[in-house]
């Protein structure tokens, strides 16, 4: 048995076509841009017992009202010499912008222990932070 191929046909299927592939595009592109790396202390011991927040902040403000962007916190064990960390960068944020991680280990008291910091461009996805004790 032979289909009758016909033009309504032929352009409905490819308006399908166009319209699958369009909305694809769409998703892929409002899917969220994620930041992860690894969180390390100096002198590659183990990173100390308390709360560390990760802060993603625009490098090119220096306004204190407009500087936090994005943050993520981890707890850590006093165990392991690295921590992964992974958190959504805004969707305001735009491939050029530079931006900066900031990484602060805490106590359960909120006294700083360790911070750190590293630049990343926007289109990067991956970033390396080593904490740095606080002296006092």
């Amino acid at each position: 048995m032979k289909t009758k191929v016909t033009r309504h046909s032929a352009l409905l299927a490819a308006g399908l076509a166009i319209s699958a592939v369009s909305t694809n595009a769409e998703t892929v592109k409002s899917q969220p841009k994620t930041i992860s790396g690894t969180i390390t202390y100096a002198g590659d011991e183990a990173i100390p017992k308390g709360q560390i927040k990760i802060f993603l902040k625009d490098s090119e403000t220096q306004s204190k009202s407009q500087v936090s962007t994005s943050k993520t916190q981890l707890i850590s064990t006093g165990k392991a010499k690295t921590l992964a960390y992974t958190f959504a960068m805004p969707s305001k944020t735009k491939d050029y912008q530079m931006q900066l991680i900031e990484v602060r280990l805490e106590r359960a008291d909120g006294w700083l222990l360790a911070r750190g910091s590293e630049k990343v461009r926007g289109g990067e996805t991956s970033t390396d932070v080593m904490l740095y004790k606080v002296m006092y």
